[in-house]
């Protein structure tokens, strides 16, 4: 059962939608390229952020790509994304991919791609504003 109506039908609506049959899935993947904001803890415990990409959406997760390598469990997400871009899901790492190296004339970039599987929306103020979403004031 999928978590997020609103990411499920945000994946329905996208413009050039292209499904990925699904293996031992439940819901099927929509190809979709767009930007993202990743939010971890590092290992003091500091929230960091970084820019990230999303390659395909489901109800229940994503694939995520960073210029970044992810040594954690727990990530919040912002999907800059018509529906999506005023919200900061939790997940989890359960995939990583091998990296992707890209050469752009002399210079080689390396991609590090993950599995996310979706837990939730996030509620965390401090998390909520390093995505820069406006918190209202209590």
């Amino acid at each position: 059962m999928p978590f997020l109506n609103e990411m499920e039908n945000a994946a329905v609506t996208t413009s050039n939608p292209n499904p990925i049959k699904p293996s031992r899935r439940e819901f099927e993947r929509t190809e979709l390229r767009t930007a993202a904001t990743t939010i971890y803890r590092d290992s003091k415990g500091c929230l960091q952020a970084l820019r990230s990409w999303i390659d395909n959406i489901s109800p229940v997760g994503v694939r995520l790509i960073t210029e970044t390598q992810l040594s954690v469990e727990q990530i919040y997400i912002r999907v800059m994304m018509e529906g999506l871009a005023d919200k900061v899901v939790v997940g989890k790492i359960v995939q990583q991919y091998p990296p992707r190296i890209r050469t752009l004339g002399l210079k080689e970039k390396c991609y590090y791609q993950y599995g996310i599987k979706l837990d939730g929306v996030c509620e965390s103020t401090e998390v909520l504003e390093l995505a820069g979403i406006a918190v209202p004031m209590a």
